[in-house]
């Protein structure tokens, strides 16, 4: 390790150096250690993924978490993190989980941040990593995508080194890594992908570099190959292409940044939008600067990480949900713009950089280890390791009472419930699009909750006992739903927190809980949002 930070003097070991990678880290992590709230979030499923994956054998191929689905195909694009997740979460607990989420989290960034400063120096990588962590704490919820967030620094690291001195052997590994991505996460794809970039652009740039050109085809070609390393092979490898032909329920973090926005105030929405126009400026200053200089835009070469700026760029104006990615990029992408603009300069005010960026940094630290950066953001909740407080009460009162299904629940909620119910009961629905018809969401789901005929028509054919709902639901349908039914007498709630609420058939089996339990209708009331 030594005689690598020797050959690359840009960071080698110093002080201020290991301060402010250790600064960066700290601060990001602030952000990454807020409890989880596992009633609307897809963790409960992950977690039920890998215990049948790994206690009972089981790789299914259909929807068998629902009993109103059962048959529909599934390809569970991320069965390998959730063994992973299972194994730390037999380990620790959700505290164990949140550990190793907590540190596949700073680990990228780790490896981002060590490519920025290779490239401009400490000093100006920690700048430009403050401005992007706004965006990488859009997703601090603990999901599969943070492997795919390491997968992708690892794939452009390896990428970028052989861009440097064309040693095949950096790419060797970039296939076997494919094997492992593929079984983790949906993002899996954008390992192929970023070699087919760096192989266009050496093909446009340096056409007449054969070896090079030969060398990255075969990586792309092998990674390629590597995706179908999958239980579900061919259907496995396709998953990224073809999962919204069935996705009949509208999430918001799919959805394109002006229309989010529309609905949901995020400081975010502006971070971005800065953040993307430096960018865009770092690359136009970067290829002006390059004509002025005989057309050299700085090494490494300039078309690969404009195509790789140009991808993460419209991914997150696609979908609000690739913002951390850019995020990641976005900071060695600036930084070797920066290096490349301006690289001598940065050279001579090397300690001051430093020391700056030390001083500013270790002045946002204080206020965010207190959580007053965290507040401004709508994903923050109570700081602290494993779940909320009293998180899963509602399905240990469930499961104290004997309660039954069928039950009626929620999208958000449908990965609590596979968590803690199942097998014992399966669900009416969760979170997974793919996994229903388009069609039941729109010609049931919804309409149940909006039309009381609707309602009555899935009351027959299905026989609920049980409502179990996520009452922090905005969406209008479920508000509208929840209205109606603490106003029927057929149903009585017995049971409701800050995260759930819990509705029984007035019948002969739930008399007694009704009798004891029952919450009056007093004590609700109407609440504008």
């Amino acid at each position: 390790m030594r005689a690598w930070f020797t050959k690359h003097p840009s960071v080698r070991v110093s002080l201020p150096a290991l301060l402010l990678g250790g600064l960066i880290l700290v601060l990001y992590g602030s952000f990454l250690v807020h409890r989880i709230n596992l009633t609307v979030s897809d963790l409960g499923r992950h977690l039920q993924n890998g215990r049948e994956a790994l206690a009972h054998r089981a790789i299914h191929a259909a929807n068998f978490y629902s009993y109103t689905h059962p048959d529909e195909p599934v390809v569970n694009h991320h069965l390998g993190s959730g063994a992973v997740l299972f194994l730390a979460w037999k380990a620790g607990g959700f505290a164990g989980v949140h550990v190793l989420f907590t540190a596949v989290g700073l680990a990228t960034l780790a490896l981002f941040f060590l490519a920025a400063a290779r490239a401009a120096g400490p000093g100006p990588a920690a700048l430009i990593a403050v401005l992007a962590i706004p965006l990488l704490a859009e997703r601090t919820e603990i999901r599969p995508e943070a492997v795919s967030y390491l997968f992708a620094a690892v794939f452009f690291l390896l990428l970028m080194r052989f861009e440097k001195i064309h040693d095949w052997r950096w790419l060797a590994v970039l296939p076997f890594l494919q094997a492992i991505w593929v079984n983790m996460h949906i993002y899996f794809f954008l390992g192929p992908v970023l070699i087919a970039i760096f192989l266009m652009a050496g093909i446009l740039v340096r056409p007449g570099d054969r070896k090079r050109v030969a060398a990255l085809a075969y990586a792309a070609l092998a990674s390629a190959a590597a995706s179908l390393l999958n239980p579900f092979f061919l259907k496995g490898a396709m998953a990224p292409f073809r999962i919204f032909e069935n996705y009949g329920y509208r999430v918001a973090e799919n959805q394109p940044v002006w229309f989010v926005e529309t609905l949901l105030q995020n400081p975010n929405f502006t971070i971005f939008k800065i953040l993307f126009l430096i960018l865009t400026l770092s690359f136009a200053a970067r290829l002006w600067i390059g004509r002025g200089r005989g057309g050299a835009a700085g090494a490494p070469a300039f078309a690969p990480f404009a195509l790789v700026g140009l991808m993460v760029s419209a991914m997150a104006w696609m979908a609000t949900r690739n913002f951390a990615l850019f995020g990641f990029f976005f900071i060695p992408l600036v930084a070797t713009n920066l290096s490349a603009c301006c690289g001598p300069w940065l050279a001579r005010r090397r300690r001051e950089t430093e020391i700056g960026a030390t001083i500013l940094v270790s002045l946002l630290i204080v206020p965010a280890l207190f959580g007053q950066w965290q507040r401004y953001f709508p994903y923050w909740k109570e700081p602290g390791l494993g779940l909320e407080r009293g998180n899963g009460d509602a399905a240990a009162f469930f499961l104290a009472r004997k309660l039954r299904g069928p039950i009626f629940n929620n999208y958000d909620i449908g990965g609590y419930l596979i968590w803690h119910l199942f097998p014992q009961e399966k669900v009416f629905v969760d979170n997974r699009p793919e996994a229903y018809p388009a069609a039941f969401f729109r010609d049931t789901y919804i309409p149940m909750q909006e039309q009381d005929d609707a309602w009555r028509q899935a009351l027959r054919q299905w026989q609920f006992n049980t409502i179990f709902f996520s009452h922090r639901d905005m969406t209008p349908w479920a508000q509208q739903f929840l209205m109606a039914r603490v106003q029927d007498r057929e149903w009585a709630p017995v049971y409701a927190d800050r995260y759930a609420i819990i509705f029984l058939r007035r019948n002969e089996d739930n008399k007694e809980t009704i009798d004891r339990f029952e919450i009056p209708q007093s004590a609700f009331q109407v609440v504008k949002r």
